[in-house]
């Protein structure tokens, strides 16, 4: 028993050292990537060190890989997050580009319409070169499918109506689970019907893909650490699910010998609270403004679930969990308030001695301005408490 209360101890200890981001461990080979680490063996706090990284305009030469082998490794070049792929990168320069959420698990099929022109905002898929009458007059035959395209013949129907000018895509359940998170593309090469004009089209397609998962760690004395996201490994609803409020590493024990489970106080409803304390926090002020005016947390800087959000626990090591989201804090950039948009690739996995947790993350900016051009961020900390 006092080996029990000794353990216990510690993990009281832990609980405040567990997921704290400690220092930024490198900077990716491609400048458009951040990448932080974080494990309960790193004492020091992040917020009395402030560390600064950049991450920096990200160009429309990165953005299409559909032609370019070497390219579609900048952004997921690591092996951690191999499992995690980002094959729908966004093209906000390209006017044939466009992404859509399909919103249930069990949607198949998707509606485009396509339009002349070059805009870059809106829902429509726009075509430079391609005019109304090629359009009302499309067939099916001046469609195909790219041979660079993630989804291929055997993934994706394609069909279209010139009464709509709308393309009518299905798709299959081995394309579907392409979809999961950032997503995938469907990228089409459409010729006029007197073959003097051609566009290609790249469609994003994408859904939030939400698993459960939970790792353990044997402490000994049958005691075991549950290490997951929120209240995973108590999850009593659908798995996998569409929502991912919030992503805090969170955890608590295991009893074998009573065939219990010991809460921590961020159990239940408490982790709503908890998302205002040790969530993580992005900014650009000189220092940290997580508490916001009149002691309010500033929720704009929180790094939270906005859309493309995927949660699995890795093939190869059932006590790994992967996660991804993309995120919408709001930073001040050269004095003004922008919404920014930040994809977040992470690992939650034990260590190698199997006596702690180390939290990695890699941070990609995909951040636009009201007229949806690439925007390069300033300097930004990041604080967990």
């Amino acid at each position: 028993m006092k080996n029990k209360t000794k353990k216990l101890f510690h993990l009281s200890w832990l609980q405040s050292l567990i997921f704290i981001i400690a220092f930024i461990s490198s900077l990716a080979s491609s400048p458009l990537v951040l990448q932080a680490r974080s494990s309960v063996n790193n004492t020091a706090r992040f917020s009395d060190q402030f560390i600064k990284a950049s991450l920096p305009l990200l160009g429309q030469d990165l953005l299409r890989q559909s032609d370019d082998k070497n390219a579609a490794v900048y952004d997921n070049d690591d092996d951690d997050f191999k499992d995690l792929p980002n094959d729908n990168l966004p093209e906000p320069t390209n006017p044939s580009y466009r992404e859509y959420q399909l919103p249930t698990l069990s949607t198949k099929d998707l509606v485009v319409h396509l339009v002349p022109g070059k805009s870059l905002t809106g829902s429509n898929i726009n075509l430079p070169n391609l005019t109304a009458s090629d359009l009302s007059t499309l067939t099916k035959s001046n469609i195909n499918i790219d041979s660079s395209s993630k989804l291929q013949e055997a993934e994706a129907q394609v069909g279209y109506d010139a009464a709509k000018q709308n393309l009518n895509i299905s798709l299959t359940d081995t394309a579907l689970m392409k979809t999961n998170g950032a997503g995938t593309q469907l990228v089409l090469n459409i010729q006029s019907p007197n073959n003097l004009r051609k566009d290609q089209v790249v469609i994003g397609i994408w859904r939030n893909y939400v698993k459960h998962p939970f790792g353990e760690i044997d402490l000994g004395n049958k005691l075991h650490l549950q290490y997951m996201l929120n209240n995973d490994s108590t999850w009593t609803g659908n798995d996998p699910d569409t929502a991912l409020m919030y992503a805090i590493p969170n955890f608590r024990i295991r009893d074998e010998s009573q065939n219990k489970i010991i809460d921590t106080m961020f159990a239940g409803s408490g982790i709503t609270g908890w998302r205002k304390v040790s969530n993580l926090w992005v900014g650009t002020d000189p220092t940290p403004d997580v508490y916001g005016t009149q002691s309010q947390y500033n929720l704009d800087h929180q790094v939270n679930p906005a859309n493309h959000s995927y949660v699995i626990k890795d093939s190869q090591d059932s006590n790994t969990i992967l996660f991804q989201f993309d995120s919408t804090p709001i930073l001040t950039i050269d004095n003004v308030s922008l919404q920014c948009r930040l994809r977040v690739l992470s690992k939650l996995e034990k260590s190698s001695t199997g006596q702690y947790i180390i939290l990695k993350q890699k941070f990609i900016n995909y951040t636009v301005d009201n007229n949806n051009k690439p925007v390069d961020l300033p300097q930004v900390w990041f604080y967990r408490k």
